[in-house]
């Protein structure tokens, strides 16, 4: 096996504390269904209780981060239209300014769709994610 060395990579972005994961909106497979109102409740108090942290010594950026992760392939490909209608309803998650601190929205690609991991595939499946949260 050859190995490869990557060179490191240095980026500025403020890493969250806490992740909300949303493998299960819109998966009515379960004991808890989270349809499109309860995501959004969901996602609120996320956002609030987020926002009431306060960033450690070492955060050299004092501004909360807000992370929502997703992926195309989740619930058959009903959960992210849910994200979008969620974050779409931003005004709820505003503060007395009109916005939200820093929200970052974390998608996937993955093997199985077409084109796989290949450039093309990634690009396709991202767009394909964009395009199933602006419906």
């Amino acid at each position: 096996m050859t190995r490869v060395a990557i060179p490191p990579i240095h980026v500025h972005v403020p890493i969250p504390r806490l992740y909300l994961g949303t493998m299960t909106f819109g998966w009515s497979q379960t004991s808890s269904p989270v349809d499109e109102t309860v995501a959004k409740a969901m996602v609120n108090k996320f956002i609030t209780f987020n926002q009431k942290q306060k960033p450690s010594p070492s955060d050299s950026d004092s501004s909360t981060q807000h992370y929502i992760d997703t992926a195309r392939i989740y619930a058959g490909g009903a959960t992210e239209p849910i994200v979008g209608a969620t974050i779409a309803d931003a005004a709820s998650y505003c503060d007395r300014d009109g916005h939200v601190d820093s929200l970052l929205l974390g998608t996937k690609a993955h093997p199985s769709q077409a084109n796989g991991l290949s450039a093309t595939g990634i690009r396709q499946q991202f767009d394909a994610s964009i395009e199933a949260m602006s419906r």
